[in-house]
């Protein structure tokens, strides 16, 4: 499965959203770094949904984070990344849902463990993760 990296601007916690920052209905708020794969559109509106998802709970749980996103279209879904130490994922479904795993947990069993439904109480993040 190849996958699509593209990075965006961590929005703080209580910021605007890409949306409020842009002005645009639909806006281009990721673009696809160099070198990352033949795709030259970006992701859809859903998953850029998706990708804001991931990005506000990161916020919620590490502020000022540098993140990677990952694109998952075989799962209608993507993840969100935090590289580094002390790294983790965020997985979000397109129904929002989402599977927080740690750097600790190999990729592949996270994945797995996604498709198979196993999902992290939004109670869970700081501030509750309500969107």
């Amino acid at each position: 499965m190849a996958m699509t990296i593209y990075t965006a601007e961590v929005i703080p916690a209580g910021g605007q959203s890409v949306n409020e920052q842009l002005g645009d209905p639909i806006p281009r708020a990721f673009e696809l770094l160099p070198g990352a794969g033949d795709r030259a559109e970006g992701p859809t509106l859903s998953q850029r949904c998706m990708i804001e998802r991931g990005v506000a709970l990161f916020g919620q749980i590490a502020p000022g984070a540098h993140l990677v996103h990952h694109l998952l279209p075989d799962d209608d879904a993507v993840l969100v990344v935090r590289a580094g130490r002390g790294g983790a994922s965020i997985y979000v479904a397109s129904d929002h849902s989402v599977l927080y795993a740690v750097s600790a947990m190999p990729p592949h069993l996270a994945l797995e463990r996604f498709r198979q439904g196993a999902r992290t109480p939004p109670e869970q993040f700081a501030g509750g993760g309500a969107q």
